[in-house]
């Protein structure tokens, strides 16, 4: 029965990386193009300079992309975005970040810091901004507001004209002809900007999704609070996959926390999602086909809502990383994958009802130990969690998809392969029309464009094993 089962997820861990393999080709493709052509003009007014720092994170850049399709009656996806807004030099971090006395991970920015090494475009393009927007000059503030940066996001994704936006750059590339049509909104959640698409054809609903966006600042070196993590004890990850992953650096966003007393708008959290996304982008089949199972269990009985809230798999993907540093790499190997995924549970488990034997009775940051992820939530929908995830850790095979749901996920994902390499030759192509209108420039890009949809036509699976 169990071997039966271990097939089946194998089938859906190969869709998996197929669909991952592909985004990767696509991303990395465009990041090519973009250091070639220098830059990608998405509409007047300089809002390339923007558009050029956004970086692709998340299930994208990491994988595990399909179990969340076990929950929606459609093909769905989700592509998370960081705009970086300027880039701290290590040297400038004390003068720019002001660390708060007992909250590890959070901070103010300093406005007149990061007005002295913002790019000249960006600067001008944001106050531009805060003019039309009637808000208060960045200058004249002394610490950088999480509000001011989510209006600055609003004015962004509201403003529209006939040959730029975001929207209709997603419009274009994804119903450009009479086969489909696209319906969108746009929704603001904290410091997330949240465009939310759906796929019609006859019609009919083929898929939904969202890309998320949120604006940040790029650090290159990590708080101190984080440095303990590059010593600790660990059997991953290795000497070398640390110092490839620290070389990303570290990122703020805008986001106060909700525990206490910290109603600060000016409050501004470090995060590692370049990192994570790094590290795990690094893991063994074994490895990934755990944490496919989990995130599958996950998303059909732990994402609840309660109230606002809602349990995101962060939490999960957090005991995994701590399981990964704990965890003999034989047993990856030689362990039934079922015990693992049992074991991850059992871990939240702990972590949700204070009952862990490492000495956290909460669920600690991977990379800052004495933060708690769980101040993101009130405290009636932990219990709730924390009720699931100890039924799911005493009973994991009973909390599997069935094979018909684990087959109709294979199957949207076949769709969304599909769907990729029928639109890339259009995203590609607006992209070389946005261009600069340099000659020699656009040769350059044409070539190189041409060279990589070839590759990417002709494209096959890497050996899965």
């Amino acid at each position: 029965m169990e071997t039966a089962r271990a097939l089946l997820f194998e089938k859906l861990y190969r869709s998996d990386v197929k669909v991952h393999q592909t985004c990767s080709q696509i991303t990395d493709g465009i990041d090519t193009f973009r250091k070639i052509a220098g830059r990608v003009n998405l509409g007047p007014d300089g809002k390339d300079e923007l558009i050029r720092r956004v970086a692709i994170v998340g299930s994208a850049r990491e994988g595990c992309i399909c179990p969340r399709m076990l929950t929606a009656k459609e093909v769905s996806f989700e592509v998370d975005l960081m705009v970086s807004a300027v880039t701290v030099p290590a040297e400038k971090t004390q003068d720019l970040v002001v660390l708060l006395d007992g909250k590890p991970g959070l901070c103010k920015i300093k406005t007149a810091e990061v007005m002295k090494i913002l790019p000249p475009k960006v600067k001008e393009k944001l106050t531009e901004m805060t003019v039309e927007t009637n808000m208060e000059q960045l200058e004249n503030e002394e610490f950088i507001s999480g509000r001011t940066i989510k209006r600055l996001a609003e004015h962004i994704f509201r403003y529209k004209d006939s040959d730029g936006t975001l929207i209709a750059l997603s419009e274009r590339l994804i119903g450009d002809g009479s086969q489909y049509e696209v319906k969108h909104r746009v929704e603001f959640h904290g410091p997330s900007t949240n465009l939310i698409l759906q796929l019609y054809k006859n019609d009919e609903v083929l898929a939904s999704g969202s890309i998320d966006f949120v604006m940040i600042i790029q650090m290159e070196s990590l708080p101190d609070a984080a440095l303990q993590w590059t010593r600790r004890p660990r059997q991953w990850p290795g000497e070398a996959l640390i110092k490839e992953a620290i070389a990303h650096g570290c990122q703020i966003v805008a986001k106060p926390a909700k525990s206490d007393e910290l109603i600060d708008h000016d409050i501004w959290r470090f995060t590692f999602t370049k990192i994570e996304n790094h590290l795990l982008s690094n893991r063994t089949k074994e490895q990934q086909l755990v944490y496919l199972i989990a995130k599958c269990i996950h998303y059909q009985h732990v994402c609840v809502k309660h109230g606002d809230s809602e349990f995101s798999s962060y939490c999960l993907k957090t005991s995994f990383m701590w399981m990964l540093e704990d965890t003999p790499p034989e047993r990856w190997t030689t362990e039934n994958p079922f015990v693992l995924v049992g074991e991850l549970y059992k871990r939240l488990e702990g972590y949700l009802t204070g009952k862990r034997l490492d000495g956290y009775n909460y669920v600690p940051h991977y990379f800052i130990p004495s933060l708690n992820l769980l101040d993101e939530y009130p405290d009636e929908l932990v219990a709730i969690v924390g009720e699931k995830v100890k039924r799911i850790s005493q009973n994991i095979l009973g909390h599997l998809p069935t094979e018909e749901e684990v087959m109709a996920v294979v199957e949207k994902s076949e769709l969304v392969l599909n769907f990729m390499k029928e639109k890339m030759p259009s995203v590609i192509q607006y992209f070389v029309e946005k261009q600069m209108k340099e000659d020699s420039k656009r040769d350059r890009c044409e070539e190189s464009i041409n060279k990589f949809l070839r590759r990417f036509r002709s494209y096959e699976e890497e050996d899965l094993d």
